[in-house]
């Protein structure tokens, strides 16, 4: 799931280079069909003049069609508002009409051309025979414009709702992974005080002083990046290699540590403080349960498009039909959950017995 808090922002779809692509577009189709519509004669007009007469109509309803948007969403004509939105536009809608109706009028006569004027008629005959003829089809351009403009402002609402949904739910697991981090922090720092305490009690002063100086940068490591859900893996790698020089001190350098990082995979984001409650449960709940277990191996690759991390100690094996998901520990049981709000279903986090250990496998999509 990708994480994003940008500022919403309504879609806008009244732009005057679609209105006036749109608006040409129907004229460039009536001329068209009105040249074919003529008999072909010495009298009949070239289309480019039809085009021209037909564009200076419908542009009018195209300069028209942000102001009849507008009114229309001003004056709305829905249950609400039905009577005064009709109070409105029946008159609007009949002076606009009769508006370009008049300007038809005028470059017919102007033009007077025996296909256009009516028999060398005035401007006011002309105009009112265009009237009766006409009124009906620009009156009900007029409501279409009406009816596509609550369309567009309905589709704009429907929009609007799924991007507040998203950010909501955004926010909503970001809180989440946030709570569960706050989780993870305290368990790491109290299991390293009790092992600075234990180290005290057995006077092992130097050991413990350099346990502190070691937890002290950790600690500042672990502030700094408290914000970042995701950082490159070869950070991650840095912080369990300095958590691992504190468990070296506890272990009195008896810890056998591998790591076999691929350099393709270091600029790869992971989750921040994911690698170390892995790390600590096989040392906790590994080595520190079997005599002789020392061995701690991490592995870093690309195959297939994910990234695979393998973490693998020679402690006692899992009991039969473990799951991490069902572990008691903080560690283990924050891990699954914020992978699984960050992936859902495109990840795999298994603890599975491995030749005479136990082996820790993740696969993060890249």
């Amino acid at each position: 799931m990708v994480i994003f808090n940008k500022t919403s922002r309504k879609p806008s779809f009244f732009h005057w280079g679609w209105i006036l692509a749109i608006w040409s577009t129907i004229a460039f189709i009536s001329a068209s069909m009105l040249y074919i519509k003529l008999d072909a004669g010495e009298s009949t007009p070239s289309w480019w003049s039809l085009f021209g007469v037909k564009l200076a109509i419908w542009l009018f309803w195209g300069f028209l069609t942000p102001f009849i948007f507008y009114t229309g969403k001003r004056f709305r004509v829905d249950r609400k508002n039905k009577f005064a939105g009709l109070l409105y536009h029946l008159p609007a809608s009949i002076i606009l009409v009769s508006l370009n109706i008049l300007l038809y009028a005028v470059i017919v006569v102007v033009i007077n051309d025996p296909n256009w004027s009516l028999d060398g008629e005035s401007l006011l005959m002309t105009f009112v025979a265009l009237l009766i003829n006409q009124f009906e089809w620009y009156f009900l351009i007029y409501w279409g414009i009406i009816i596509v403009g609550y369309a567009f402002e309905y589709y704009q609402q429907v929009q609007q709702k799924e991007i507040d949904a998203l950010q909501l739910e955004s926010k909503l697991v970001k809180a989440q992974l946030q709570a569960l981090k706050m989780q993870l922090h305290p368990h790491f720092l109290f299991n390293t005080l009790n092992t600075i305490s234990a180290q005290i009690r057995f006077d092992e002063k130097k050991a413990a002083i350099t346990m502190l100086a070691g937890l002290s940068d950790l600690l500042r490591r672990a502030l700094q990046q408290r914000e970042k859900q995701l950082l490159p893996l070869a950070e991650e790698i840095s912080f369990i290699k300095q958590y691992l020089e504190i468990e070296k001190t506890r272990f009195k350098n008896n810890l056998d540590l591998s790591l076999e990082i691929d350099k393709e995979t270091e600029q790869i984001e992971v989750p921040g403080f994911l690698l170390q409650p892995i790390v600590e449960n096989a040392i906790y709940h590994g080595l520190t349960k079997k005599i002789g277990a020392q061995r701690l191996e991490i592995q870093a690759r690309i195959q297939d498009s994910y990234l695979h991390i393998s973490i693998y100690n020679d402690g006692p094996a899992l009991p039969e039909g473990f799951m991490p998901g069902q572990s008691s520990g903080i560690g283990l049981s924050s891990t699954v959950d914020r992978l699984q709000q960050l992936y859902g279903e495109n990840h795999k986090f298994e603890l599975t017995n491995s030749g005479q250990g136990v082996l820790a496998t993740l696969s993060l999509p890249i």
